[in-house]
Order: structure tokens, then C-alpha cells, then sequence
């Protein structure tokens, strides 16, 4: 199997500080809320939130569980947060997610990257490559859009 990598960047604006959006990333009672569930499916939040420490969200809809797990690689309270996530069920790819947290006026602008691990299979020509990679990452953007609009409504409304 052949894989290609994408990087991505979202920046978004929080009329909150950094404290209460960096926390919204680790603290398990908020991330069910947002990252990769919603608190109405989601059946499992967990957080290790320490360097080699791991993370675990477990989201229900329609009768099956979707697994997503990932590890704390670096946390700089409240600047930085660097961590892995996995979806297991669907492939073994890890992916990395670096996210900046620099405070604004009224607020914090947070920095998302994103380095998208997308596999192909080996007769893949340069030309579906290259059309599944903007998929792939038009699909995740869109993704990481929808959780960042319900993290912005957390963090705004003191859904702490």
C-alpha cells in the first residue's frame, strides 16, 4: 500500500481565552461534547491529559460504536497541545494534530494542523492520487469544521 501525506491548517477565533479552549481538548466531561462525538452519542469519554498519556472517545449512533483513541505528546498549559489520534476500527494509521492556543484580544486564536496520513493502493495512478488526496482532505476539513463550530459554542457559553 502506498501513502501520501497531506498537511492541513484551520484557524479559528474563540471569544474565550486560551485556558477554557485548551482545556475543552483535555478535560473528558467537555470532549464528549465536541471532539468526534456529540454529548447525545457519545458512550465513553476518557483522559490521561499528561505527556505519554493517552485519550479515548467512544461515540454511538445508529446501533454501532466508533472508537477513536490517541496519546498526549506534548502539553504546554495553555499554548500547546500536540497529540495522536487513531481510528482503529477502520485503519491502523496514526495521525498528529498540533494545536496553538495564543491569546487575542477578547479572546484566543487557535492554530489546528494536521498531518493527513491518506493510504492508497499500489496501482493508484499519480492523477487519483492527487484527486483522492483533495478529497480526503476537503472530507476532514469539513469534519474538523463541524467539531469546531460545537467547540466554539462550548467554550463561548461556559458549557463548563
Amino acid at each position: 500500500m502506498k501513502i501520501s501525506a497531506e498537511n492541513m491548517k484551520i484557524v479559528r477565533q474563540f471569544n474565550a481565552g486560551p485556558e477554557k479552549v485548551f482545556e475543552a481538548w483535555i478535560n473528558p466531561q467537555l470532549m464528549k461534547k465536541w471532539l468526534f462525538t456529540t454529548e447525545h452519542t457519545n458512550i465513553i469519554a476518557k483522559s490521561d491529559a499528561q505527556v505519554n498519556g493517552t485519550w479515548h472517545i467512544v461515540d454511538r449512533r445508529d446501533g454501532e460504536d466508533y472508537v477513536v483513541t490517541g496519546d498526549y505528546v506534548e502539553i504546554n498549559r495553555p499554548n500547546k497541545l500536540i497529540i495522536t489520534f487513531e481510528l482503529p476500527q477502520y485503519t491502523d494509521v496514526t495521525h498528529s494534530l498540533n494545536i496553538d492556543f495564543i491569546p487575542i484580544e477578547n479572546g484566543c486564536e487557535m492554530t489546528f494542523k494536521q498531518t493527513l496520513i491518506i493510504p492508497h493502493e499500489k496501482r493508484k495512478s499519480e492523477k487519483i492520487i492527487a484527486k483522492s488526496e483533495g478529497n480526503y482532505t476537503s472530507l476532514s476539513e469539513q469534519a474538523w469544521d463541524t467539531m469546531f463550530k460545537e467547540l466554539k459554542y462550548i467554550v463561548e457559553k461556559n458549557e463548563f
